[in-house]
């Protein structure tokens, strides 16, 4: 009992007159970006003043959905502008003043951009340590995908020495971190990312609209087309896996700057297999990615590091099995190699071999998205994600 008040209303008293600001490198539509915009969302509705910066400008339309959903809810949202590296002197000056101007209680970054232009601006600070001030200021780092680069790590190692606290998404995010930084371990924290278990647009979608034939059945990767997703590897190793399913289709989703390089891929195979070629689609950017994940059969991601990829709680939520390559995160969320989801990098008999079973055996693909979904509902709701990072700003004083 609470003397008949409102729980969610003593909550927000005790947000009342707190300041939390976001930080990260951009505001596209992704797992990071999605994880700031809940946070936001959830901490303005607890009755805090939130701002959130974005390192870069901000997204036109079609692609700013997430900076509406922000700004339609009364949060702030800015941006540096800067685009390119030489812009990061006047980032991190901007930053600053508005940091010195109206000194939030929490200042959270994501990413290694945000994190290292925040650091720069912090030093001196009133509020930090070590400088003379009425208010204090503490700096929560993110760790979002665990980077194998180790002048990256150094870098931002370094840069955490500076932090209050640093929280990871993964277990397998911090380890991979803590290998490298001598920082104390009391200092950080691992939230994993959370999902709503349902879609806020349930329609229905159509991969026939997308150039494909009535009867595909889908294999759907989701993503940004870099490096770090392993994208050139999908095209390297389809023929493995679509030779043998004849109504399967590859369906590659999303914008990034391997698409001229997966586009030659499919040249060339074009030439060699064109069996195989037409059955192969880089579609770009699609909007509400999980209706589709709904259309499809199996999701695909052979990234060669990450954190905790939201595009895998996505494709749980929708009840959907997904094949993995096993780097950082991706056990916490599908379970151990031999299970069905979870193959070695790089592994192209085991990747075939995922893909096929999954694709043949019905009562098996059921399963493990029954299974998926199960897990989602236990260990990573939104909720509970959105309210440990609460807790934790509010532990800082």
């Amino acid at each position: 009992m609470q003397n008949g008040s409102n729980p969610e209303c003593t909550t927000s008293l005790q947000w009342t007159g707190r300041r939390v600001d976001l930080f990260i490198t951009e505001l596209y539509v992704g797992g990071a970006e999605k994880c700031l915009t809940d946070l936001a969302l959830f901490l303005k509705k607890q009755g805090a003043a939130v701002r959130v910066f974005s390192l870069a400008s901000l997204p036109l339309a079609p692609e700013d959905s997430l900076v509406q959903r922000m700004r339609q809810a009364g949060v702030d949202v800015y941006a540096l502008g800067a685009d390119r590296v030489w812009n990061a002197g006047s980032a991190i000056i901007k930053l600053r003043k508005y940091l010195h101007d109206s000194p939030p209680d929490v200042l959270q970054s994501f990413l290694f951009h945000a994190n290292m232009i925040a650091s720069a601006a912090l030093v001196g600070l009133p509020g930090r340590r070590g400088a003379a001030s009425s208010k204090r200021l503490s700096w929560v780092a993110g760790v979002r995908v665990a980077d194998p680069r180790k002048q990256r790590l150094a870098m931002e190692s370094l840069a955490f020495r500076r932090a209050d606290r640093i929280v990871a998404v993964s277990q397998g995010a911090r380890l991979a971190y803590q290998k490298y930084s001598p920082i104390d371990s009391s200092k950080w924290s691992v939230i994993s990312n959370g999902i709503e278990l349902s879609s806020d647009h349930n329609s229905e979608v159509s991969w026939q609209s997308q150039g494909l034939p009535a009867d595909a059945k889908v294999a759907l990767f989701v993503g940004r087309l870099d490096a770090q997703k392993g994208v050139t590897w999908l095209i390297d190793t389809a023929s493995d896996w679509l030779s043998a399913l004849p109504q399967h289709h590859l369906v590659i989703a999303g914008k990034g700057n391997q698409l001229a390089m997966l586009q030659k891929q499919l040249a060339q195979l074009q030439s060699e297999q064109p069996e195989i070629a037409h059955r192969i689609h880089c579609v770009g950017w699609l909007a509400e990615p999980r209706n589709w994940m709904r259309a499809s059969e199996v999701l695909l991601l052979p990234a060669r590091y990450e954190g905790m990829p939201n595009v895998c709680l996505e494709a749980m939520a929708e009840r959907r099995p997904i094949v993995a390559f096993d780097v950082q995160g991706i056990r916490e969320l599908l379970g151990e190699p031999g299970e069905g989801q979870v193959v070695p990098p790089q592994n192209r008999e085991a990747w075939q071999s995922a893909i096929g079973r999954i694709a043949t055996d019905e009562q098996f693909r059921l399963s493990l998205g029954t299974r998926n979904r199960e897990k989602i509902e236990r260990d990573f709701r939104l909720s509970l994600q959105l309210q440990k990072y609460a807790d934790l700003y509010f532990s800082l004083g």
